[in-house]
C-alpha cells in the first residue's frame, strides 16, 4: 500500500484499488488490475495536473478523477519497478533502465 498526500488530498494505492480523499469527499478508482506504484500531477507543476498515473506492469495509464476519464500514456515495458513525475516527464524506473516520457509531446525522451 502506498500513500501519497498532495495540495490536501490524500491518495492511497491498495491492490486494485486507488482511493482518494479530498475536502471530505471520497472518491475510489477501480484499476483494470493490481498497479505496481503511482504519482500525482499537480495543478501548475507542468503538465498532467490533477491526473493520477499509475505504473502497471508494461503500461502506465493517467487517471482524471474529476471526469472519470483514462487514458494509456505509454505501453510496451518489462519489468517496471517505480514512477516519479518531475514537471512535465514521468520517470520510470525498470530493472534494467529509467525511461524518460515527456508528456508535452507525449513521446520518449533520451536521458
Amino acid at each position: 500500500m502506498k500513500v501519497q498526500i498532495v495540495d490536501g488530498a490524500s491518495y492511497t494505492l491498495k491492490d486494485d484499488q486507488l482511493l482518494c480523499e479530498a475536502f471530505g469527499e471520497k472518491k475510489n478508482v477501480p484499476l483494470d488490475s493490481k498497479a505496481k506504484d503511482f504519482c500525482v500531477g499537480k495543478y501548475g507543476d507542468g503538465c498532467g495536473g490533477g491526473r493520477i498515473f499509475v505504473l502497471y506492469e508494461d503500461t502506465v495509464k493517467a487517471y482524471h478523477i474529476q471526469n472519470d476519464e483514462v487514458m494509456v500514456i505509454i505501453k510496451g515495458m518489462q519489468h517496471t519497478k517505480s514512477i516519479i513525475k518531475d514537471g512535465c516527464v514521468l520517470n520510470i524506473e525498470t530493472e534494467d533502465d529509467v525511461i524518460c516520457f515527456n508528456l508535452s509531446t507525449m513521446k520518449k525522451e533520451e536521458k
